[in-house]
C-alpha cells in the first residue's frame, strides 16, 4: 500500500539522506532555479514542505519525494508543486495529488500549480 507522509520542518534532518536523490530528480527537470541544496534550507527554515511516498509492502520503500511551496500572491494563495521525482509514477501520482490537494485546501489555498 502506497502512502504519503509530510514531514515536519524540524524532522529534515533525519530523513534528507534517503530523500535528496529524489529531489535531484525533479530538480533536473527544471531551469536552473534552485538546487537542493537550496531546497533543503527551505524545507528547513519551514518555507517549503517536503512530501515523502513510500510503499508499506515493500519494506518501506521510498517510491518518491516531493515538495511544495505556499505562494501568496496579491489576489489568492497557492501550493506549489517545486519538485516531484520518484519511479513508478502511474502507481501513486494520483493519491500524492489527493493528498496535497487536501493538505493546500486545509491551508486555504485558492489552486494549485507546479512549476
Amino acid at each position: 500500500m502506497i502512502y504519503v507522509s509530510g514531514i515536519p520542518s524540524r524532522y529534515i534532518d533525519d530523513v534528507w539522506e534517503h530523500c535528496e536523490e529524489y529531489v535531484v530528480m525533479g530538480i533536473n527537470k527544471a531551469q536552473e532555479e534552485m538546487n537542493e541544496h537550496d531546497i533543503y534550507y527551505f524545507l528547513k527554515d519551514g518555507e517549503m514542505q517536503l512530501w515523502v511516498v513510500f510503499d508499506e509492502d515493500n519494506n518501506k520503500e521510498i517510491k518518491a519525494v516531493v515538495t511544495t511551496q505556499i505562494i501568496n500572491y496579491p489576489q489568492k494563495k497557492v501550493c506549489r508543486i517545486v519538485t516531484l521525482g520518484g519511479k513508478g509514477m502511474d502507481k501513486w501520482v494520483s493519491q500524492v495529488l489527493d493528498v496535497l490537494e487536501e493538505w493546500s485546501q486545509e491551508q486555504d489555498c485558492d489552486a494549485m500549480e507546479t512549476v
